[in-house]
């Protein structure tokens, strides 16, 4: 089989890890990282502890793709603001874009997040990688639209 054909098992696989990044961040959203318990995942998402445990090998495991997950999905959401902007509307849409991204659930969760976790924690191992300078970051990608159109602007007022 190619390697990278997927399984049903690995489509159900992932179905579950999703499941579970689903019902950890609504945990995280209503009760914070201090009220976080797996006994409630598994609740909310009718999977085993066991079931959990086998996807992630621990509570600071989970909440580590939870985050993850959040960056994921706020770099998406930027960079496709970002695509979507005309060159006239582009400060107004950074301006847009940054309000969702930091004054929304997500962006809650993720201090909160951050605040809780040990500099050991895979929490911080994935907050390295994505600060990591060979990690392209929306935000970088912003700012080379923002000074290409302002240097565009320069050279058309200077001809």
């Amino acid at each position: 089989m190619p390697a990278n054909k997927r399984t049903p098992q690995d489509e159900r696989s992932a179905a579950t890890r999703s499941k579970l990044i689903e019902g950890a961040y609504s945990i995280l959203r209503e009760n914070g990282h201090a009220g976080f318990r797996l006994s409630d995942i598994a609740t909310r998402t009718g999977i085993s502890r066991g079931g959990l445990l086998h996807h992630y090998r621990s509570k600071d495991e989970l909440i580590a793709a939870v985050f993850e997950h959040i960056l994921d999905s706020m770099e998406r959401e930027t960079r496709s603001a970002l695509k979507a902007a005309g060159d006239n509307q582009l400060l107004g849409e950074l301006v847009a874009a940054a309000q969702r991204r930091f004054f929304g659930d997500p962006y809650r969760i993720l201090l909160d997040i951050l605040t809780a976790s040990a500099e050991d924690s895979p929490v911080r191992t994935v907050q390295r990688t994505y600060c990591a300078p060979e990690n392209r970051t929306a935000r970088m990608e912003w700012a080379e639209r923002i000074a290409d159109r302002k240097s565009t602007r320069l050279n058309s007022s200077h001809t």
